[in-house]
């Protein structure tokens, strides 16, 4: 599985599975206005706080647990540095009007779409498709009245952190057992989920346009739990919630996993929020170290 991905025949293969898919996805009716509007729900604004910003890293893997040891001789440090890709911390910030007199439970969703292809030619809103990826989903109660909501990037629910080193469990397990400490790795139980650091696409020194659009739709329809304020088990938006259904009863890549005939459709869902930012790219090496 770990070096499948060098192999070119892999996205092959991939890309055939993706388009069986695609064509089932063009099969189904498209969404409707009253199946994406959320009643008394408006959107003012979407945005970043932080600068979306990628760099690369120069990363210190601890590789002591990659080779075989022996009886009798001391282990040796033994590192590998690597060049990797890595962003900036930012947070997703929208203002949001429930206009019922009571509070709801809202589904984010939130995407990010390039707005132009590899050769810089713009894309095109051709056969009612938006080309996207998810950046995060999560639920949140919303007052009566406007509603200010940030989310940091480090909290996604489609990334996870990076697994801890070999030598740093040993260090936690070590101080666990000499002051009897609470070995706690619940941080790192996630196993399904991009790496947190590739939540952003490389940008560019001078900019690169993305279209971030945020969809708000009724958590009480969506979700198929009562217990509303935790995060399902985190990569929830990839795996599902662990010893349970997947928690959304719409279905993964939702309101954009079908054809839009008729982008007004969504322009004027007053629940669906659209912006353009630009992500930027460091050329400057950095260093961090695997702990």
């Amino acid at each position: 599985f770990e070096t499948a991905t060098r192999d070119p025949t892999f996205f092959r293969l991939h890309k055939y599975m993706d388009n069986i898919f695609k064509e089932h996805k063009d099969t189904l009716h498209p969404y409707t206005k009253d199946d994406l509007e959320f009643s008394g729900v408006s959107i003012d604004s979407v945005g970043v706080e932080g600068e979306l910003k990628t760099f690369f890293e120069e990363f210190e893997f601890d590789l002591r647990n990659a080779v075989d040891s022996a009886e009798g001789i001391e282990d040796v440090e033994l590192k590998a540095d690597v060049h990797r890709l890595n962003h900036n911390d930012f947070s997703f910030v929208a203002t949001v009007n429930n206009n019922n007199d009571n509070e709801v439970l809202a589904t984010f969703r939130l995407f990010l779409c390039p707005q132009h292809d590899n050769n810089g030619e713009e894309f095109t809103f051709t056969n009612g498709h938006w080309h996207c990826i998810e950046m995060d989903k999560f639920w949140k109660k919303l007052a009566p009245g406007k509603n200010k909501v940030t989310r940091k990037s480090g909290d996604s629910s489609v990334t996870v952190p990076d697994v801890p080193s070999f030598q740093s469990l040993i260090d936690a397990a070590d101080k666990a057992v000499s002051d009897g400490s609470v070995f706690d790795m619940h941080n790192f139980e996630r196993s399904c989920g991009i790496p947190n650091r590739m939540l952003l696409p490389k940008g560019q020194t001078d900019g690169m346009e993305f279209a971030l659009i945020l969809a708000v739709t009724d958590g009480s329809h969506d979700l198929t739990h009562e217990d509303t304020d935790s995060e399902h088990g985190g990569t929830h938006s990839h795996c599902g919630y662990h010893g349970h259904d997947y928690p959304d009863k719409r279905p993964m890549g939702f309101p954009l996993d079908r054809r839009i005939p008729d982008r007004r459709v969504l322009d004027e869902t007053p629940n669906f929020k659209y912006t353009v930012v630009k992500v930027f790219h460091d050329e400057h090496l950095h260093h961090h170290e695997d702990h």
